[in-house]
C-alpha cells in the first residue's frame, strides 16, 4: 500500500487540475497531523519538518490507486526533478483523527523559510 499526507494545493477541497487528478486516483484514509511547520510561499505552502510535537501541519492521508503513475506526475508537480528539488518527497508518520498512525509519503519544502511568513495554525486553509 503506497499513502500520501496532503496539506496544501493537493487537497481536494481546493478543486484544481492536480487535486481533481489525485482524487481520481486515491481514497481518502482519514484527516490528521504530521510533526511540522507550515509557511506560506505565496501561491502554495511550504512543509517542513519538526522535533517538536506542538508543530503540526494538519491535512488528509490518502491511499494512492496505481502508485508509480500518480507519483510520477505528482513528483514533476512537486517540483522533485529539478536541480535542486523544490520538494523532497519523505516518508513518515501520520497521526490520524481516529488515533491510528500511518507511514506516508510527504512532499517537504527544500529551499530556506526564514524568509517566509509561518502559518501558525498548521492548517493551509484555515491560517
Amino acid at each position: 500500500m503506497s499513502y500520501l499526507f496532503v496539506y496544501g494545493t493537493l487537497l481536494q477541497s481546493l478543486k484544481n487540475p492536480i487535486s481533481k487528478f489525485l482524487n481520481e486516483h486515491s481514497e481518502i484514509i482519514g484527516q490528521g497531523y504530521i510533526q511540522g511547520k507550515l509557511y506560506d510561499v505565496g501561491e502554495y505552502p511550504a512543509a517542513i519538518l519538526s522535533d517538536f510535537k506542538t508543530d503540526k501541519i494538519y491535512g488528509t492521508a490518502l491511499k494512492i490507486i496505481n502508485p508509480e503513475n500518480v507519483f510520477s506526475v505528482l513528483d514533476t508537480y512537486e517540483g522533485t526533478n529539478e536541480t535542486p528539488p523544490l520538494y523532497i518527497k519523505k516518508k513518515i508518520m501520520v497521526y490520524l483523527e481516529n488515533k491510528y498512525n500511518i507511514q506516508a509519503w510527504v512532499y517537504i519544502f527544500n529551499y530556506p523559510v526564514q524568509h517566509l511568513k509561518r502559518i501558525h495554525s498548521g492548517d493551509y486553509l484555515n491560517p
